[in-house]
């Protein structure tokens, strides 16, 4: 019994919690979200976040938004330097990562030098967009510069570098399409 009632109130709480720091769009965070210039990120009606929930925007100009609906799981990261786009109705599975930048230029001119720190390294950037209803499976990982089709799923613990250019389940690492979207027939067709 006790169990139950220490459960309820931890739920009040987080409730509470959520309502008072982030309005009433929000309906829950679980415990204490970590979140970076706060004013740079918009909440959609109807977020949920899970435990250990963290979003941050590491420039003055980036942005984060989520649009109506959007569920986070457990231990999610989302971090922008210039801009990250969720749109409604958005499932993202537990240890998900979305990140907008890389630490340092790799390729073409002007590549940056291993000697020099990581968190040193000139920060290369270019926007996420995850239309509406993407799912994000388990683990998968999000890199810069991509764009999700609305309906697209990402299936556990992929990376996903590259835009697909409709509505498909990517699979693997590097992601690729595994099944794309018939309008027609209805239905999901092998790539």
């Amino acid at each position: 019994m006790k169990y139950g009632v220490l459960t309820f109130f931890k739920l009040v709480f987080f409730v509470l919690y959520s309502k008072v720091l982030f309005g009433f769009k929000v309906r829950v965070f679980k415990g204490f979200p970590l979140l970076l210039n706060k004013k740079l990120i918009s909440f959609g009606d109807g977020f949920t976040a899970g435990k250990d929930f963290r979003c941050e925007v590491v420039s003055k100009t980036g942005t984060i938004r989520f649009g109506k609906n959007v569920k986070v799981n457990d231990y999610v990261h989302i971090g922008a330097s210039k801009s990250i786009d969720i749109g409604e109705n958005v499932l993202i599975g537990s240890r998900v990562t979305i990140v907008d930048h890389d630490h340092g230029k790799y390729l073409g001119a002007a590549q940056s030098s291993p000697l020099e720190e990581p968190d040193k390294r000139e920060l290369i950037s270019q926007s996420i967009k995850i239309c509406d209803n993407c799912w994000l499976g388990e683990g998968a990982v999000i890199l810069k510069g991509v764009t999700l089709p609305a309906g697209t799923i990402v299936g556990a613990n992929s990376v996903v570098t590259k835009s697909p250019s409709r509505a498909c389940i990517l699979g693997g690492i590097p992601a690729r399409i595994l099944k794309v979207y018939d309008d027609e027939s209805g239905s999901w067709i092998k790539k």
